[in-house]
């Protein structure tokens, strides 16, 4: 492996290192890799331990930034420790980080094997150069690339071709492209219109945002960086065999960028306001800062948060970064009924006419499309096999974490809603289903099950009712409160937690205490239910009078009041 890697500069390396951070961080079970890269002096102790105690992507993540920063001699000892042979088999992730890097030209190399092939409007080679590459077997001569596994578009490609592939009869409307590790086709004719010409799974999109979605967007020349079979597309247009729409010339004095690439960013220029002191003075005109600039002086810990409030017409959701993937994998946006891709969630403003999930979702007045270039968000490879790419068993369509106590582990999912819990947190304690069966929540049993007979009730009427026929209304009432934020603290014995909590309360209560009596049939009616939760909240006004406890019980009990009538009916 080394003498493989040997070929390449530690530029190289770092900048594949740079692109693949995310992957590698995403990474299951890293132990063994950490362990690795502990044992060969490539991280110190204590980063690995700060790492391993944390146990987070984040936490990877901030391993590779600090090595990448502080610590780039590091980074080849680095990929020669992870591309060893028993970490290619522990991590299949690594086998294509290593062909990649390792069978693929980068950079320039690309340029010149595609200026090496002799076609229209390339450059004939001399005589003897020909015949002198092909007696060449020393081992200065790079391997030829082995065609990838997930596979190619390459046809007819090899040197013994007497045409190249874009003058096939097969080509005529589309030709395959790939630029880095994505892969595409374009078509002809809206190339030359100007229009989405590069297809990607179902999906168009213009050269330069497809140069972006490979992560070559710094290049910011795509006819450079997009190749058709090996072959620079440049050489393409110099031969006549692509076209692309004329550009539209600016007059002079206008601050408008029309007809310019896409890939270039204009420079936006400000028209004073007119005064009767200027009317005969020559205008002149102030350039802005270009939008690099001004996001370079501008505050980006404004979206350091995990989870992101996002926006696309009326419709409102809340990102989470470790869920984002792509536009359609990753189900990353939370709206209060499910989960959603970015391009789904486009979907539920139908007002909207721009569906270009990129442009217009927006995160505190910025398109996604801005934290993508700030590496806020990062795309993935069309070839990653991650959980967030690749959901089998639909647990992206429900939250990570549980409804009652906000932690994770091992979750039931509901069935309806996109809510999970832990069994002994959820109310009644549930239980798993069978492997073909369903399972709802109380939330949702209550909307779906709920009868008209529970309408138009008087409280009197409730209280006096035998709660084992309105036993899932109290269990619906008991996970409200729980699900409630700051109910933690009236969950355990509070003998238990304050000091001397008996000296001045007479008959403590809890939500456990409430939530044990329900499930063993100790009540006989909904109104000995509702005397003992009454009976938490007053105990908790007894003893904390206005002070923010008593504040956080006022505010429950407000919930419990308001749901208590909702679910019965009750008039007002």
């Amino acid at each position: 492996m080394e003498n493989r890697l040997q070929f390449k500069t530690d530029d190289e390396l770092r900048q594949f290192f740079r692109l693949k951070k995310v992957e590698i961080a995403s990474i299951r079970d890293p132990f063994k890799l950490l362990t690795q890269l502990r044992d060969s002096d490539v991280i110190p102790e204590e980063k690995y331990q700060e790492v391993c105690g944390r146990k987070k992507q984040k936490a990877r993540y901030s391993l590779l930034e600090w090595m990448e920063k502080e610590k780039p001699q590091l980074i080849r000892p680095f990929w020669e420790c992870v591309f060893q042979d028993h970490m290619i088999q522990s991590y299949p992730a690594l086998k294509l980080m290593r062909d990649s890097l390792l069978e693929r030209p980068i950079g320039a190399e690309n340029d010149r094997a595609g200026s090496s092939r002799t076609g229209p409007g390339s450059t004939a080679q001399s005589p003897g150069t020909s015949a002198q590459n092909q007696g060449r077997t020393g081992p200065r001569k790079r391997p030829k690339p082995a065609k990838p596994t997930y596979g190619s578009f390459s046809q007819g490609g090899s040197k013994e071709d007497k045409q190249p592939i874009w003058t096939f009869p097969i080509y005529r409307t589309s030709l395959p492209v790939t630029c880095g590790e994505k892969q595409g086709s374009l078509h002809r004719e809206k190339l030359s219109k100007g229009e989405p010409c590069v297809s990607v799974e179902g999906r168009w999109f213009s050269p330069s945002e497809f140069e972006e979605l490979a992560g070559r967007g710094s290049s910011k020349n795509w006819k450079k960086s997009i190749y058709c079979n090996r072959t620079p597309l440049s050489k393409l247009f110099e031969g006549g065999h692509l076209t692309s729409p004329p550009l539209k010339r600016r007059k002079p004095g206008t601050a408008t960028g029309a007809g310019r690439d896409k890939s270039q960013t204009p420079q936006k220029r400000k028209l004073p306001e007119a005064s009767d002191e200027s009317t005969n003075s020559p205008i002149k005109f102030t350039p802005l800062e270009s939008d690099d600039d001004d996001d370079d002086e501008e505050d980006l810990s404004i979206f350091s948060p995990e989870t992101l409030q996002v926006s696309f017409g009326r419709v409102q959701g809340i990102l989470h970064k470790e869920r984002f993937a792509s536009g359609t994998c990753g189900k990353s946006i939370r709206t209060p009924e499910s989960w959603l891709t970015p391009h789904d969630f486009t979907r539920m403003d139908g007002r909207v006419a721009d569906k270009s999930w990129r442009k217009s979702i927006l995160c505190k007045g910025k398109p996604l499309n801005y934290l993508i270039k700030k590496e806020i968000l990062v795309i993935h490879s069309l070839l990653c096999k991650c959980h967030n790419c690749e959901d089998l068993t639909g647990w992206q369509d429900n939250d990570d974490e549980c409804t009652v106590c906000s932690h994770g582990g091992s979750l039931i999912c509901c069935d309806l809603c996109p809510l999970a819990f832990h069994a002994d947190c959820h109310v009644p304690t549930a239980e798993e289903p069978a492997s073909s069966g369903e399972w709802f929540c109380s939330f949702c049993k209550i909307e779906v099950q709920q009868t008209p007979r529970n309408r138009c009730q008087t409280k009197t009427d409730v209280l006096a009712l035998e709660i084992r026929t309105q036993l899932l209304e109290c269990q619906y009432l008991l996970l409200r409160l729980y699900s409630s934020k700051d109910s933690g603290i009236f969950c355990p014995n509070p003998c238990h937690t304050v000091e001397g909590y008996t000296d001045f309360i007479d008959m403590p209560m809890w939500l456990d205490k409430v939530k044990e009596k329900l499930a063993s049939d100790r009540y006989s009616t909904v109104g000995e239910f509702v005397r003992d939760v009454n009976l938490i909240f007053q105990n908790c006004a007894q003893l904390n009078k206005d002070n923010r406890y008593g504040k956080m019980g006022q505010k429950l009990h407000s919930v419990f009041e308001e749901n208590f009538k909702n679910v019965f009916g009750i008039e007002q």
